[in-house]
């Protein structure tokens, strides 16, 4: 029996069903609960670390101008997007715009009873704006209503705490037709985050719109709310497009990269889990241990290991009950073992969203000490 084999043929099968089923599952209990059919749906993902090229993002994959000036602002470099603002590509109306028309957006309607998320991963802020009179920010990404990168909904500020404090910064956020309205918590500059933007469509009542920072897990109930802000004016006719904004130039100027955007209107597609890691053979097993060893996992940011006596995992080694072996890919085992016994282990990878499923199980033969 081919464990590894099985276990990848048992993982695609599960994919594939999530694709053909989950939407008609997610409909059916939607028109049971009276609400929207609520398809669950990734509408886009811009990894900017694959596909992308060192220079302006605009005329790549798609990306578009709005407002005159150079197309400088909005560079890629190294995997990573960044928004920048200086005197020598200064904009008339002092903001420019990279957008992306995005065709999988419903065009023909917002539909009620669905959350739209954008997530920013990875935004570092290294310098932020703030206009003369010390109130506002400026706009760095939204959700717009057409296919020019107008009409913001749920879109996100950042700005300067103070104009003599070029230290820290706030978010903000603007729905619809109001001014922009500021959180309270203060951010480092140069402080990395992950940056979840929602748009509550309702069936009834006003439409709002919640910011969360570096949220833990999947269920939104459990996150802190940084802000919420309530609709002012009429309610997007469409979402089409998503758009990038370098900001505007006053007392100091946007600067910050990110590198990856994710849209989509269920939880786990834009805050997905990382992929099982694929695990390989021990190395250098001996009475005193060996190094167990796997494949880097798309979106992880660790891994838990698990080391036991059976295959069953129901006697593990004092201390590698799921422990934590951080960003690595092999990790030692150490111990004192019998010559001719055999260890298994098994490893997760995680993130922010939680733990994947278990690697293939690796056997461990412990060879004895030559004499």
């Amino acid at each position: 029996m081919n464990t590894k084999t099985d276990r990848n043929s048992a993982q695609t099968t599960v994919l594939n069903l999530r694709k053909n089923f989950l939407p008609l599952l997610l409909a059916v209990a939607g028109l049971l609960a009276g609400g929207s059919e609520g398809w669950a749906t990734l509408y886009a993902n811009y990894d900017f670390s694959s596909g992308y090229t060192n220079g302006n993002l605009v005329g790549q994959n798609g990306w578009t101008q709005v407002g005159t000036g150079s197309t400088g602002p909005i560079q890629v470099t190294n995997g990573l997007v960044r928004l920048k603002q200086t005197t020598t590509n200064a904009v008339t109306g002092g903001v420019q715009s990279a957008y992306q028309v995005i065709t999988t957006l419903p065009v023909s309607g917002v539909t009620t009873n669905t959350t739209y998320y954008y997530v920013l991963e990875k935004l570092n802020v290294l310098s932020a704006y703030i206009n003369s009179g010390g109130t506002s920010g400026s706009g760095i990404a939204t959700l717009s209503s057409n296919n020019a990168a107008a009409g913001s909904f749920a879109r996100l500020y950042i700005k300067r705490t103070v104009s003599t404090n070029t230290g820290s910064y706030v978010y903000g956020l603007q729905v619809g037709t109001n001014a922009a309205v500021y959180g309270t918590n203060s951010f480092a500059i140069g402080s990395t985050n992950k940056i979840v933007v929602t748009y509550d469509a309702l069936t009834s009542g006003t439409d709002s719109s919640s910011l969360f920072i570096n949220p833990i897990g999947t269920n939104r109930s459990n996150w802190t709310n940084e802000l919420t802000v309530f609709l002012s004016g009429p309610r997007p006719t469409s979402f089409q497009s998503f758009s990038l904004q370098q900001g505007a130039q006053s007392t100091g100027t946007n600067n910050a990269t990110m590198s990856r955007v994710l849209i989509g209107d269920s939880v786990a597609d834009v805050l997905p889990l990382p992929l099982v890691p694929t695990s390989s053979a021990a190395t250098a097993p001996g009475t005193g241990g060996f190094t167990a060893n796997w494949a880097a996992s798309s979106g992880a940011t660790g891994y838990y290991l698990d080391v036991a006596t059976d295959s069953g995992f129901t006697t593990f080694l004092p201390g590698y009950v799921g422990k934590d072996v951080g960003a690595v890919t092999s990790t030692s085992v150490t111990g004192t073992f019998a010559g001719g016994s055999t260890l298994y282990y098994r490893v997760r990878a995680y993130n922010s969203s939680g733990s994947s499923a278990n690697s293939a199980t690796e056997t461990v033969g412990i060879t004895a000490a030559l004499l």
